[in-house]
């Protein structure tokens, strides 16, 4: 899949299969179509998707306010078809290099403590374990504060 996946910023057309993505990675607990299109078009950030052979298979939602010294992964999904091709490391790299050209300090996220995936995809971007979050979750699972220096 790789060398047919690109990156680019999300565009109202693309809110279908953003929720489409949503709604198999993460059910009932997902983010409602009013909030990802919020996201896409109205929060202080960016958002972007990828797009395998046209069509999207993953998004990464970045939050960044004025005054921030720190970028914030507000949600990355990789839709269940298009996992383990690398898809959640380039955006991960995405999310860095958006850092980088904004001279932020650091980037940091939240992540199910039972995300064990996706906690090993963010300790190979260079993110650690900075605070356990209890209950955090709707269902009361608890999360990981996970920060990356830049």
């Amino acid at each position: 899949m790789g060398k047919d996946v690109c990156f680019s910023r999300a565009e109202r057309a693309d809110l279908d299969a953003v929720c489409g993505i949503e709604k198999r990675s993460f059910g009932a607990e997902g983010f409602s179509r009013r909030q990802l299109l919020y996201l896409m078009t109205r929060a202080s950030g960016f958002f972007y998707v990828a797009r395998h052979n046209g069509t999207v298979v993953a998004y990464l939602s970045l939050l960044l306010t004025e005054r921030a010294r720190h970028l914030r992964i507000y949600s990355i999904a990789v839709g269940p078809e298009a996992r383990g091709a690398g898809i959640g490391a380039g955006l991960m790299e995405l999310a860095r290099q958006c850092a980088l050209e904004r001279g932020v300090a650091s980037i940091s996220l939240e992540v199910k403590s039972t995300n064990r995936e996706a906690i090993r995809l963010y300790e190979r971007a260079g993110f650690v374990k900075k605070k356990l979050l209890p209950a955090y979750y709707p269902d009361q699972t608890d999360a990981y504060r996970m920060h990356c220096p830049l």
